[in-house]
């Protein structure tokens, strides 16, 4: 139920002092129509922690990595951002990608903590096959996209919902999340309070173009 109360989170979040946090949505969001939902939760959490006007509210880090234009500072992108341990000592790809290795794709396992070397990752094959399919000059859809050089997609989640590091994405619902975001972002940079809420991030104007 606190889903339907993203200022209550906002201002609880920021009353606490956490300094940073990263909004997310579950995957069985990610659908034609839990995007809707999770796009508009994050606008009013954002709009919130703008018209709190404190220097105290936490940084969005989602948010961050965006507009920094540092798409692999994106949470979650597998490898490049993120690793996962497991509690059986396994090195998986991302926490995501731990999740599918304990179900289906056991590929997304990287091999065991005490034997694999990180120098070693590189070379392995589930490795080469999402540190490619992450780089969006290997992505026809994405080669031509306004935001090619602020996104990229986590192959472990195109793999869980469209069954391929690659997936599809005139049909991804996590790429119309990444656009919805960056749309209501860049919408935001000329618009107080928004504005100044992602100066205090460290994001500059200039930055963005």
């Amino acid at each position: 139920p606190s889903s339907r109360d993203p200022e209550g989170w906002a201002d609880w979040l920021a009353d606490r002092g956490f300094d940073s946090v990263r909004l997310r949505p579950d995957r069985a969001l990610l659908t034609a129509r839990g995007v809707p939902f999770f796009l508009s939760f994050y606008a009013a959490f954002i709009e919130r922690l703008a018209r709190r006007g404190s220097d105290r509210s936490p940084v969005e880090e989602g948010a961050r990595a965006f507009l920094s234009r540092l798409s692999w500072d994106l949470p979650g992108v597998d490898i490049f951002q993120e690793l996962a341990y497991a509690p059986d000592g396994g090195v998986h790809t991302s926490s995501q990608g731990m999740e599918l290795a304990e179900a289906r794709w056991p590929d997304f396992r990287l091999g065991e903590a005490g034997r694999l070397r990180y120098e070693d990752i590189a070379g392995l094959e589930v490795a080469r096959a999402c540190l490619t399919a992450a780089l969006s000059e290997n992505q026809p859809m994405c080669t031509q996209c306004v935001y090619k050089t602020y996104c990229t997609l986590p192959p472990s989640v195109n793999m869980a919902l469209q069954g391929s590091v690659w997936g599809d994405m005139a049909s991804s619902p996590l790429c119309a999340l990444h656009m919805g975001l960056l749309d209501y972002l860049f919408a935001s940079l000329e618009r107080e309070p928004v504005a100044g809420l992602i100066s205090k991030w460290g994001v500059a104007k200039t930055q963005q173009f």
